[in-house]
């Protein structure tokens, strides 16, 4: 999906809306599941469900310092 004016998402308001809902549908899917399905791997070198938020939870700090230094520099750098 891109960031044009076209497709699902077309406004800043849609955007923090939809930002706004991930965490209760993740608590709910996640709370619904298993502990042994939030541990399985569906397909070999992919990751579980348990990995995904855990995932997010590692990468949250950089992320959110990304967005700060798009916010604030007029040419932030970016290291990949």
């Amino acid at each position: 999906m891109t960031m044009k004016d076209e497709g699902p998402m077309r406004n800043r308001a849609e955007i923090i809306d939809c930002l706004k809902k991930i965490p209760a549908i993740l608590t709910e899917l996640v709370a619904e599941a298993s502990p042994a399905l939030l541990k399985k791997r569906g397909v070999a070198g992919k990751w579980s469900i348990h990995e995904h938020p855990c995932h997010l939870v590692d990468v949250h700090p950089m992320l959110i310092g990304r967005f700060i230094m798009f916010r604030n520099e007029e040419a932030p750098w970016l290291i990949i």
